[in-house]
């Protein structure tokens, strides 16, 4: 007898474990789902080494879309709507404290620079005026 109500009680231990890690196990799945984002690369922080061939390899993208596909993540939006240079301002660190930004106007990326690992600043002036061509202003 005693046998037998020690094995309901385990029995009835483990249907409520069992729903307890079914719960669990559904908030662990649904979670992932939801947030796929979670573990990724935060805004701003990529997994490239900025420089001129980077710069040259992105001189004909025309839009921050693109750039974020190429980059692998959002850039942080940079500046403020209160200075007079047109277009929003977004900046990316890379691997080697190399960095990259960029400006938008009208959803085109009008400029850009990096500065390499080795403090170089090379600039890509993309606007009506500018010539599309990759400048090396030096450290």
């Amino acid at each position: 007898m005693a046998i037998v109500c020690k094995a309901e009680i385990l029995l009835a231990v483990a249907r409520k474990c069992l729903s307890i890690m079914a719960v669990v196990a559904c908030l662990l799945v649904s979670g992932t789902l939801l947030f796929p984002a979670v573990g990724k690369a935060a805004s701003g922080q990529a997994d490239k080494v900025f420089d001129k061939a980077f710069l040259q390899s992105v001189k004909d993208v025309i839009s921050y879309e693109q750039i974020v596909r190429i980059v692998g993540v959002q850039g942080v939006k940079v500046g403020s709507d209160s200075l007079k240079i047109p277009g929003d301002k977004y900046h990316w660190n890379g691997r080697e404290n190399s960095s990259f930004n960029i400006r938008i106007n009208a959803g085109k990326v009008i400029d850009a620079n990096v500065v390499t690992p080795d403090g170089r600043i090379i600039s890509l002036d993309k606007s009506l005026q500018g010539s599309g061509e990759v400048h090396d202003l030096g450290k």
